[in-house]
């Protein structure tokens, strides 16, 4: 999981489905835009070396600005269409598995089974996440931080800190794993900053 929200970008998701009908156009995909495009914008040219004139709509800038964007990363056409081959499965091109070779990499947030645990109600870890909200209104509050020391009481912790990051690293190291105790005192975390 990535940091944040763990959630898709909807920039870089736009950019995953421009990248789709990219792929769709450099195939020569047996639909009637496609052939359009071809007959209309690239004539004798390529979707990878075409370059957008004064009068072409406002679409096909944009397409061929992800285009140069994509070019720019994987430094030429070759590279990128062998990353995007890779999206296949049966001659069709998954926007996930795009996504995913375009914006994610494998390093996981040392915070994310913490903030993500599997007992935590998604709503307290949306809040969770926001660690600058988290940080000032929930720790250095006089009654926030009353209320933190209770339920670290009620955990039966050894130990009190209402230091964001602190508790955040504690959580995150000393609280890894399925464990049902590990997974209730992760929630009780979400629970109490919700």
């Amino acid at each position: 999981m990535q940091g944040g929200l763990g959630l898709f970008s909807a920039k870089e998701w736009n950019n995953a489905a421009a990248i789709k009908l990219l792929w769709m156009i450099h195939q020569k995909k047996d639909l009637l835009w496609v052939k359009w495009v071809h007959g209309h914008y690239l004539q004798h040219s390529n979707i990878w070396q075409v370059q957008h004139r004064g009068n072409d709509s406002w679409m096909w800038k944009q397409l061929l600005k992800v285009r140069n964007m994509l070019l720019a990363k994987f430094g030429n056409a070759e590279v990128l269409m062998s990353s995007l081959d890779a999206c296949c499965v049966n001659g069709k091109i998954n926007m996930t598995a795009i996504y995913n070779v375009l914006y994610q990499s494998n390093i996981s947030a040392v915070w994310a089974e913490t903030t993500w645990g599997r007992l935590n109600y998604p709503k307290h870890s949306f809040i969770l996440c926001q660690p600058e909200n988290c940080k000032h209104l929930f720790f250095e509050c006089q009654y926030s931080a009353a209320v933190w020391i209770m339920m670290m009481d009620w955990l039966r912790f050894t130990w009190r800190t209402c230091n964001w990051y602190l508790l955040i690293q504690w959580y995150s190291h000393n609280l890894r794993g399925k464990n049902f105790k590990k997974n209730l005192k992760r929630m009780a975390l979400a629970a109490a900053v919700y």
